[in-house]
């Protein structure tokens, strides 16, 4: 049941179970509690984990304890923490349940989507509410919560990741000294979703012949990239380009880290290039939903442009019909620039 306590002022303790277990997720998270660490400097706080988004909320230098998601963890949670804060999309009856179990003093709902059963109308075990805006980034959320009136009086706060000296140094190894070194990722976590091997073979065509010699490519890893690899390879006068091996999270963190410029498709490439201030030719559908949920965020945003594909899209996974020339271009400024400081 509710409580009472709807005073916001002090707040102990955070437990965050995330929007989904994505990576870019994970990387927009961290800002959300850096801003709330920043009103509250004391605070504890913990976050609800998988496998694959754990690495990056390590990197992420924020959180205090990482729990796994099962049921045994709900019961050693229970009672132990002053706010959950839910970002989950959806009510459940397992997660109606599970909430039950954990029993927080105070609970705070972001973005709900209501389901046959269960909607914003019958369901009140939460205390904190508003809605967000259809438009807000998703960096954004916390402004508009219960949370607003506290954020404002703070300073800026973006994404951040760091990792050891040792995992960054192996992925230096990766590269070829003194080139620029430049990583696609083309290919984003839903199927549908990446810059086609021929919209990425124009793109690559467009390097002025001066570079050639000069950059390094790595395509990120993907189960298509001998495909991929073979489509670019019938384009001529393209530099080498290798493929690189299958990663765990933080090495793949640490390659997108080692890398001078950043090609990827709307994913969570995106975000972690935007955490390493990276360079950043980010490709996104036509579709201004997603975009203005997930575009890019950097604290270096002269380095980082967007492309949207040309033609309206139906969903967001519709990443094609980009301006090829005006990529090429942004590509061999970025070049010169990174030369210049070789």
């Amino acid at each position: 049941m509710p409580t009472q306590n709807r005073d916001l002022s002090s707040v102990d303790s955070v437990l965050l179970n995330p929007v989904g277990d994505a990576i870019g997720d994970a990387v927009v998270h961290g800002l959300h509690l850096r801003q709330l660490k920043s009103c509250y400097p004391n605070l504890k706080i913990g976050v609800f984990v998988t496998e694959r988004n754990e690495p990056v909320f390590k990197a992420s230098g924020i959180v205090d304890e990482f729990i796994k998601m099962n049921l045994s963890n709900y019961f050693r949670q229970r009672k132990k923490w002053d706010l959950y804060l839910d970002f989950s999309p959806q009510f459940t009856s397992r997660a109606l349940i599970l909430d039950k179990i954990l029993a927080p003093q105070r609970v705070m709902i972001l973005g709900k989507t209501a389901k046959k059963y269960y909607s914003l109308d019958n369901i009140h075990n939460y205390d904190f509410y508003r809605p967000v805006p259809t438009n807000a980034h998703f960096k954004d959320y916390l402004k508009y919560s219960d949370f607003a009136n506290y954020l404002a009086e703070q300073a800026e706060v973006f994404y951040q990741l760091d990792l050891s000296d040792k995992i960054k140094q192996k992925a230096e190894m990766r590269w070829n000294r003194n080139k620029v070194r430049i990583l696609l990722c083309p290919h984003g976590s839903a199927i549908r979703r990446k810059l086609s091997a021929q919209e990425c073979g124009c793109i690559l065509q467009q390097i002025s012949s001066q570079f050639l010699d000069k950059i390094d490519i790595q395509l990120g890893y993907s189960t298509n990239n001998k495909e991929y690899l073979a489509t670019l390879n019938q384009f001529s006068s393209l530099p080498n380009i290798r493929s690189t091996e299958r990663t765990t999270v933080e090495q793949y963190l640490a390659l997108v880290n080692s890398s001078d410029l950043v090609l990827s498709v709307d994913s969570g490439t995106v975000h972690v290039a935007c955490a390493f201030g990276k360079s950043l030719l980010a490709f996104y559908a036509n579709f201004p939903s997603n975009i203005a949920r997930w575009k890019p965020y950097s604290k270096n945003m002269d380095n980082v442009e967007m492309l949207v594909g040309q033609n309206v899209a139906s969903s967001s996974d519709d990443t094609y019909g980009f301006d090829i020339i005006k990529a090429g271009e942004w590509l061999n400024k970025q070049i010169e620039q990174k030369l210049a400081l070789i």
